[in-house]
């Protein structure tokens, strides 16, 4: 259909360190992405089997990507600018409401949710390097798990207590870690 002028992706990842370009929404059956419509990128839910989208959410941030839903499908969390600062954002289906999660001056992007929907690990970037958070979505305390001189990214929960990612840290090559 024609509601957008194009999905914003790069073969399944926005850029190596910024996340996925859809996320499956088990909840609902429906895959949401954000699509180019308008001025800017926004949020949209379609059924893979259908060639209708479902809905078109406004984001009222800059341009938007890497999407990442929690397991109960009420929560879709993103990155985003503001003021020229990217941030990790919240999109709460049920009241149709937007939160910064992260509000700070690094470059905050690539989302990731536990299995049980209690922390979210994303990417900082502060300039130099890019490192891995994790957010407690409870009490929105921030800890950042990787350090030193090296690029972290591309988090993924791999049950509750587990992150694979992946580092450049051992002889400046890209390798899975845990």
């Amino acid at each position: 259909p024609n509601d957008f002028e194009y999905v914003v992706s790069q073969r399944g990842n926005t850029w190596p360190f910024n996340g996925s370009d859809l996320v499956w929404v088990n909840s609902l059956n429906k895959i949401a992405y954000f699509a180019r419509s308008a001025k800017d990128h926004n949020l949209f839910f379609s059924d893979p089997k259908k060639s209708d989208k479902l809905l078109e959410i406004q984001i009222p941030y800059d341009q938007a990507f890497s999407p990442a839903s929690n397991p109960d499908g009420n929560k879709i969390y993103f990155s985003a600018s503001q003021n020229a600062v990217r941030d990790i954002y919240e999109f709460d289906w049920n009241t149709l409401e937007f939160r910064n999660l992260t509000d700070d001056s690094n470059f905050d992007t690539a989302p990731a949710v536990s299995p049980d929907g209690k922390f979210l690990a994303y990417i900082a970037f502060d300039g130099d390097f890019q490192k891995i958070f994790i957010l407690d979505l409870e009490t929105q305390k921030k800890r950042q798990i990787t350090f030193n001189r090296h690029n972290d990214d591309s988090p993924v929960f791999l049950d509750d207590q587990t992150i694979l990612f992946t580092s450049d840290e051992l002889n400046s090559a890209w390798n899975i870690c845990t």
